[in-house]
């Protein structure tokens, strides 16, 4: 199924996670039906999805987000 989901960034981890995946989606709706469809087709793998929107990146790839004081309107 398309849902405009675009995977940005995939981590294996340690900790109460296994693994983290960063993706792009047009609303929270399709970010919804992606991580269901992730739980449904591989349900031995997957057992639990927690789904969490960012809201303002400060600093990626080293590079300070020159709009970073927009996050006191998430405060």
């Amino acid at each position: 199924m398309k849902l405009g989901i675009n995977v940005e960034n995939s981590y294996y981890t340690h900790g109460e996670y296994d693994w983290v995946l960063i993706f792009t989606a047009s609303d929270m709706s399709h970010a919804k039906k992606f991580s269901d469809m992730l739980v449904n087709k591989y349900p031995n793998m997957v057992s639990k999805v927690n789904l969490m929107q960012i809201l303002i990146t400060l600093r990626s790839q080293h590079i300070l987000n020159p709009e970073y004081m927009k996050i006191r309107e998430y405060l």
